[in-house]
């Protein structure tokens, strides 16, 4: 009975999934069927039918491999024909990559702040890239003191063990006289005393620090009073922008050959100087051409973010 019950459940499950599959790609090709999805896995239309409504005598695993091996191709393929967005040199990342250069060589603390979704931690990855050495850490809300000297002593090679104080004193240790950077990103979510051992670590070692984050780092560094005097009067704090108008032509440029500027306007406009967005708006535009089987157009520009922002 256990195994009958499983069996009615894989059915089904598989049921759905093929129904799934030819809603999909239908909008894509009209002529996508049953019988077409049957043919291309090698079974008959009626063996597919029958086990689909659970009435199939034979091998039902085997129908059911064959035709999940058709659906995993054709949406390899499907993706294949959906252009990634590639990396571009932003205004953004440019100014990022110039002020930690400096950073790095007068041993400043740099704040960045700007809105999300401009293309700041797509700038420091590539930054990264570049500056192998640079340690980064990737806050989120449950960040604390031990998560911050855990990670760096990860990254020196060590394992954070026993007392802060002596970790700390470690990691100053290791890292004096390297000039090693050292990135935090999404920097809002730290904790004071976070803050502070970072100070500290900065100050102690001689190296410099970036701290990357959402228009209220700035707040959270200041805060109320004296409290983080220390932190505020060693930083220099950078205000970053939207992108521009060239910017929106580079990033689509990776997607569209023929764009013009007149494509260029409507996007910049779509996206608001939110370089997410845009890059949501020309994903979602290509699935629309290619289900049309047509070209990208600035209605088709224009239809993708209305199902965006519908969605």
């Amino acid at each position: 009975m256990f195994e009958e019950s499983l069996e009615v459940q894989q059915i089904q499950r598989f049921r759905d999934d093929v129904l799934q599959f030819l809603e999909e790609a239908r909008r894509r090709d009209p002529s996508m069927s049953q019988s077409r999805l049957a043919k291309m896995a090698d079974i008959s239309p009626a063996t597919l039918s029958n086990v689909l409504a659970g009435k199939y005598a034979g091998n039902t695993s085997d129908i059911i491999k064959r035709v999940y091996s058709i659906i995993e191709r054709e949406k390899d393929r499907q993706s294949n024909e959906i252009k990634k967005i590639s990396f571009v040199e932003t205004t953004i990342f440019k100014q990022m990559s110039a002020a930690m250069n400096i950073a790095q060589i007068d041993t400043q603390i740099i704040v960045f702040t700007g809105d999300a979704g401009i293309g700041k931690t797509e700038s420091i990855r590539a930054y990264l890239s570049e500056n192998p050495s640079v340690i980064l850490i990737e806050a989120d809300p449950c960040y604390n003191v031990n998560s911050i000297l855990e990670e760096i002593a990860e990254a020196l090679g060590f394992e954070a063990l026993g007392r802060k104080d002596r970790v700390e004193k470690e990691i100053i240790r290791r890292l004096k006289g390297s000039n090693r950077l050292i990135i935090v990103d999404e920097a809002e979510y730290l904790p004071s005393k976070a803050l502070d051992i970072l100070r500290r670590i900065h100050d102690k070692a001689n190296i410099p620090l970036v701290l990357v984050g959402m228009p209220r780092l700035v707040k959270n560094i200041t805060g109320v009073g004296d409290k983080y005097r220390q932190i505020s009067s060693r930083m220099y704090h950078i205000k970053l922008p939207g992108i521009t108008f060239e910017d929106v032509r580079l990033i689509a440029e990776t997607v569209i050959e023929d764009l013009s500027d007149d494509m260029v306007r409507v996007l910049h406009q779509l996206c608001r100087a939110n370089a997410r967005l845009l890059s949501k708006i020309l994903l979602m535009a290509q699935r629309i051409a290619i289900y049309n089987q047509s070209g990208i157009t600035i209605q088709v520009l224009k239809k993708a973010a209305e199902q965006l922002m519908e969605a």
